[in-house]
């Protein structure tokens, strides 16, 4: 969370709101209370819209916090959890798969 803050989404805000599902998904895992660790994460940035962010994150609704509105999910590997993407099915092509 820190290293998010500190990078403050320099090139474009958005490319920190992947990361931040994640951190909140492993905030609750971890029985943490994610509003303060969010909030307290928020005050090191310098980016006034990524404050806004990372502070208004945790009040999202729940569909739009979860891993799968990211297209992500809980995985378990030989070297323990991980986070894994998965990718969302491709629209059917309109000409019956000819082309």
């Amino acid at each position: 969370m820190a290293a998010l803050a500190i990078e403050g989404g320099r090139i474009d805000i958005r490319d920190s709101i992947i990361p931040m599902a994640l951190l909140h998904h492993s905030a609750l895992k971890l029985g943490m209370d994610v509003k303060e660790v969010f909030s307290t994460s928020a005050s090191l940035s310098s980016s006034a819209s990524l404050i806004q962010a990372m502070r208004s994150f945790p009040q999202r609704e729940p569909e739009n916090k979860e891993l799968k509105a990211f297209y992500y999910r809980e995985a378990e590997t030989s070297d323990g959890f991980t986070y894994e993407q998965i990718f969302p099915p491709k629209p059917a092509s309109r000409d019956g798969g000819l082309n």
